[in-house]
């Protein structure tokens, strides 16, 4: 059994399967096997391969493919890479608007109870401006 390279990929890939496919059946003495060694290492002419991928890669298609890929990934508003930052962003101010929120109802529960509530105010006033009744003393003690 020789193999011999047509071009094809399809072909290559195929000859490749049925050239292992020949080793691991066993069917074959050792003399066949190495046969079949020296084919496949004459089949995998790699300046052929090379030549042929090289005359593939340049087609004028293909690099057009490749050139849209690289302007959608890094260039441009609309990029991949901006979409990740933005989406960061995103995820940064959703967590910076949740606290927000919750420092705004905290307020408004405050404010609310202040004002429905004497003695809360009260207490409000004397733990954030310090103020006194008349004839108590207000003792300062830093932590």
């Amino acid at each position: 059994m020789i193999y011999v390279y047509k071009g094809s990929a399809n072909f290559a890939i195929t000859q490749i399967y049925t050239f292992f496919f020949d080793i691991i059946r066993k069917k074959c003495t050792f003399a066949t096997q190495n046969r079949l060694i020296q084919s496949f290492a004459t089949f995998m002419n790699w300046s052929a391969i090379w030549h042929n991928l090289r005359k593939w890669l340049l087609n004028k298609y293909v690099i057009t493919c490749i050139l849209f890929a690289v302007v959608l990934t890094f260039i441009g508003e609309q990029s991949l890479v901006n979409r990740a930052r933005r989406a960061a962003q995103i995820r940064v101010l959703k967590q910076e608007r949740a606290e927000y929120q919750r420092q705004s109802e905290q307020y408004r529960h405050d404010i609310d109870l202040l004002e429905h509530n004497t003695d809360s105010l009260e207490r409000f006033a004397r733990e954030h401006y310090y103020m006194h009744a008349d004839g108590e003393d207000v003792y300062l003690i830093e932590e």
